[in-house]
């Protein structure tokens, strides 16, 4: 299930503990999600102009539990599961919130058999608002964030298992902050959106190919995102939901094709925070700014559904699904501030 490690995006903050998951893919206020799915029609609107219902989801099944302290407080931070079961977090911004001037470059690794956090070799570049991908080989790709003044930057930088290294790769076409990275079945990674908080933001996308070290357009969605989710289905189609601008709508992007298709809407406007495939092949996305809910993506009928509440309000965090098929979700910034506390989901 490595494959549904990888979106991760965005963009956010990370914490592993012993249990965690990750992959495959709403309602309005004027009409269901059934309803918009087949006419194509969307609350988006509604939701950017604030009529959306500001109503809070009850806890569903499940539980969260604390974990292990990472060695640095992050926000706007990027985690990824790796290949042998640990999970790496880089970057991100420290105390202080998501303006401060202290951007990290380091990046440290969790061991869910022990709980805790070691540090590896400091990235090429600073990054927040940043992306990673465990690619097909073992490497890690951290492509793309924000520099000290949130300019968008193209660097891509690869971590090899082998040497505990990081080294250049091919820049993306243009550069992306609040943004989310793939893994596709065929071993080349999914870019897609990004953009500043107050915008514009992009609806473009672009796949990585690390074989040849190159990059290709990968069409354009319905709409301009940024600080969105993505999660891998079972069929090998891309989830895409939510982002700034109190956005509710979702859409799937078929690498065969090298087309997008809506879905059904989310239940409930989410941003900062990050999509994990579960291993029944639904996909999880929990929290958001004052928002300790989750909900639940089944891609076999295109709806979402209530989740259990997080112990505390929680965005710009990180998230990775465990092998044994719990979700970790580290730091980021809760009710009180940047945060270096991770908790664990359990869909049992």
């Amino acid at each position: 299930m490595n494959r549904y490690a990888i979106a991760a995006l965005a963009l956010v903050s990370l914490v592993l503990a012993a249990a965690c998951s990750s992959s495959p893919p709403a309602s309005s206020q004027t009409a269901s999600a059934d309803e918009q799915a087949s006419t194509g029609q969307s609350s988006e609107v509604a939701a950017d102009s604030g009529e959306q219902a500001d109503t809070k989801l009850a806890p569903g099944p499940g539980s969260f539990t604390p974990t292990g302290l990472m060695n640095d407080d992050r926000n706007l931070h990027a985690v990824v599961l790796m290949a042998d079961g640990r999970v790496m977090a880089v970057g991100g911004g420290g105390r202080g919130g998501a303006h401060t001037s202290n951007i990290h470059q380091t990046a440290e690794i969790f061991d869910p058999a022990s709980g805790t956090w070691a540090r590896t070799a400091d990235m090429v570049y600073e990054r927040r608002n940043t992306a990673l991908a465990l690619l097909s080989d073992g490497r890690v790709l951290a492509v793309g964030g924000g520099d000290i003044h949130l300019d968008p930057q193209k660097d891509t930088d690869v971590w090899d298992p082998a040497t505990g290294e990081w080294a250049g790769a091919a820049p993306m076409s243009v550069g992306r902050i609040n943004f989310t990275a793939t893994l596709l079945p065929d071993g080349r990674v999914l870019v897609v959106g990004g953009g500043k908080l107050d915008g514009p933001f992009t609806d473009g996308a672009e796949i990585y190919d690390p074989v040849s070290d190159e990059w290709a357009d990968a069409g354009v969605m319905s709409t301009g995102r940024a600080a969105h989710v993505s999660a891998l289905l079972p069929d090998g189609t891309v989830l895409v939901a939510g982002g700034k601008g109190k956005k509710v709508t979702a859409e799937i992007y078929d690498p065969t094709a090298n087309a997008w298709t809506k879905t059904g809407n989310l239940l409930e406007p989410r941003s900062e925070v990050t999509a994990v495939g579960l291993s029944d092949g639904r996909v999880l996305v929990a929290g958001g700014r004052n928002l300790d809910s989750s909900e639940i993506y089944d891609s076999s009928i295109g709806t979402w559904t209530a989740g259990p509440a997080m112990t505390d309000s929680r965005h710009r965090y990180g998230v990775m699904a465990l092998d044994d098929g719990a979700v970790l979700f580290v730091g980021g910034e809760t009710s009180e501030g940047s945060s270096a506390a991770t908790e664990i989901y359990s869909p049992q």
